[in-house]
């Protein structure tokens, strides 16, 4: 029988210790290793290739999230399974954009942990049944924001979105206008009606309703290379069934 290797990743030696022995006493579960700081449970991971990792979130003080982004990107067959203090919509929703398969609270039981974990491997995805309308309301909403800024968007020329794409990546009127071979004033020109189209007060605002539209990608259509002001593509809210 083929066992399933697990990676825990916290800063409470009391909660490894806990979360190690109930997986020891299951002959389908194995604990591969452990990490106490948030940088060293990726490299740990990445080195140890675990079926899952159990992150304890909320003892990372606003990292834990990133070190499951960094995780799933790195071993995206590694499942996820966030502990958290406090349960909540938002919170579970970022986790869900963050890649996790498995959203519990520390306080849930020993067993529940155990059942998750053989969950996520099987596919599914672990969400408490009290949050469950919740997120599919989160959800809705989200697509009705979406939609709302896929046609705001899509209501800008083809040069307009050529300058959205490089504000929304940083580039000042200068920069905007070397790439495009036009002039500075004309991309500011450019840039003032982008803002007035998408209804907008900044550069910062156009560039998240950019991002919201969900086109970003459809967007990018100006060839400049690899500018050095280029920013990542915002995570995507993982699929929950």
């Amino acid at each position: 029988m083929r066992r399933i290797c697990i990676f825990i990743a916290s800063e409470q030696a009391l909660l490894h210790q806990a979360v190690a022995v109930a997986f020891e006493q299951e002959e389908d579960l194995l604990v591969v290793g452990k990490a106490e700081a948030a940088p060293q449970a990726v490299v740990e991971a990445e080195r140890l290739g675990p079926d899952v990792a159990v992150i304890d979130v909320g003892s990372f003080h606003g990292a834990g999230l990133q070190a499951v982004s960094a995780m799933r990107r790195a071993l995206p067959s590694c499942k996820v399974i966030v502990l958290v203090d406090d349960q909540g919509i938002p919170s579970l929703v970022r986790s869900l954009e963050a890649g996790a398969s498995g959203y519990l609270a520390k306080t849930s039981s020993l067993q529940h942990l155990v059942r998750a974990t053989r969950a996520v491997v099987d596919g599914r995805i672990v969400i408490p049944p009290p949050l469950f309308d919740g997120l599919i309301g989160a959800l809705l909403q989200r697509k009705r924001d979406v939609d709302g800024a896929f046609v705001l968007v899509h209501r800008l020329t083809r040069r307009e979105r050529e300058v959205l794409v490089l504000l929304s990546e940083g580039a000042n009127n200068t920069e905007i206008g070397q790439i495009l071979a036009i002039s500075p004033q004309t991309a500011r020109t450019h840039v003032q009606k982008i803002l007035a189209k998408l209804a907008v007060h900044s550069r910062l605002e156009a560039a998240a309703l950019a991002r919201q539209s969900g086109a970003f990608e459809e967007l990018d259509v100006v060839d400049r290379g690899e500018p050095a002001w280029a920013v990542g593509t915002p995570p995507v809210l993982a699929a929950a069934r």
